[in-house]
């Protein structure tokens, strides 16, 4: 599996944590904030960001 073969599933799951997430929010109704696992979704989407930063170090001359 390439590198950017590897960065397009992680953001597909990034789109997708942000869709249930926003789902999730709709089903709450105004009360979104009271939903005990935003930061689950925060923290999932945030750990996918980092992973994406991680896999474009791989193969640069600096980090080597």
């Amino acid at each position: 599996m390439t590198k950017d073969k590897v960065a397009e599933i992680i953001k597909k799951r990034i789109k997708e944590t942000k869709e249930e997430y926003a789902q999730q929010k709709e089903r709450c109704g105004e009360r979104w904030y009271d939903m005990y696992d935003i930061g689950w979704y925060e923290g999932k989407i945030r750990a996918y960001n980092e992973a994406l930063g991680v896999i474009g170090m791989l193969d640069k001359e600096n980090n080597k």
